[in-house]
């Protein structure tokens, strides 16, 4: 995600706003944006980053890609007296007047200028006014920049994908007393549950046989699903994705005592 150019959104202060609510939610334990490009991340947080291999594709409209891949695919005398003719203006009013003077080898770095005008320079006002909406409270703004390492996961999408291990270490399990009766269909459910787990890091539990509690139907996890335990986790606490500071609330559970035959119904595929 890139900020928008907007200039009646910056008159009514509406990128303020987004930062300070940002940063509300931040100081509250609740979710960041997790949306922006990593790069520009990166730059509105003062770092040097090069931008000359950034992937065009990213860009979100699609007659700058265009022009940007231009830019980037240019390696000949060719191919640059058609980019001279057809874009320097364009390339001109991003800050880069030198490619009327460029010669093949420099494209790449002009595209690399090209890149961090589009995405950063470009709406320095707009990201400034988020800046300032985030520092109104404590100065959060600036402890992101002094520790962008920690709050890039809170600001850019660094979630991957949950494996077996990754959900199962999310949850204790509060055991009855050993040698009860009930200690002995809790081990029943768990062998249930790790089964289950097993299948679907495997891919292979159908997408309409998992049945939960009072048989209500979940139909979250598909064959090969790649967000399988993403589902699964949003079922179980209401949210796919463990909080950046943690939940709040305990995920140790007591085992429910029903049948093991009523908690999982699934069904393999051969």
């Amino acid at each position: 995600m890139f900020f928008t150019y907007d200039q009646s959104s910056v008159e009514m202060r509406r990128y303020y706003i987004a930062g300070k609510l940002i940063s509300w939610s931040l100081m509250h334990g609740g979710p960041g944006v997790k949306a922006l490009d990593t790069t520009l991340f990166k730059l509105m947080c003062g770092q040097k980053v090069t931008t000359e291999d950034f992937d065009w594709h990213d860009l979100p409209d699609s007659e700058t890609q265009d022009k940007a891949r231009q830019v980037y695919l240019c390696q000949t005398q060719d191919e640059l007296n058609g980019i001279q003719s057809s874009l320097s203006e364009w390339i001109a009013d991003c800050g880069v007047p030198g490619i009327y003077s460029a010669k093949p080898k420099d494209m790449r770095r002009i595209y690399g200028q090209v890149i961090k005008h589009y995405m950063n320079l470009r709406t320095a006002d707009m990201i400034n006014q988020f800046k300032d909406g985030m520092n109104s409270c404590g100065n959060l703004w600036k402890v992101v920049e002094r520790n962008w390492k920690v709050f890039l996961p809170v600001f850019t999408n660094q979630q991957k994908p949950l494996s077996r291990e990754d959900f199962r270490a999310l949850f204790t399990i509060s055991w009855s007393e050993e040698g009860s009766n009930l200690k002995d269909k809790e081990e029943d459910t768990i062998f249930c549950w790790e089964l289950l787990l097993n299948k679907i890091q495997g891919g292979l539990v159908a997408a309409d046989t998992v049945d939960w509690y009072q048989q209500t139907r979940w139909t979250g996890i598909s064959r090969h699903d790649t967000s399988a335990f993403e589902s699964l986790l949003t079922q179980r606490s209401g949210s796919s994705v463990q909080p950046t500071t943690g939940f709040t609330i305990s995920t140790t559970r007591a085992l429910d005592t029903t049948p093991v035959s009523n908690w999982f119904h699934y069904t393999a595929y051969d």
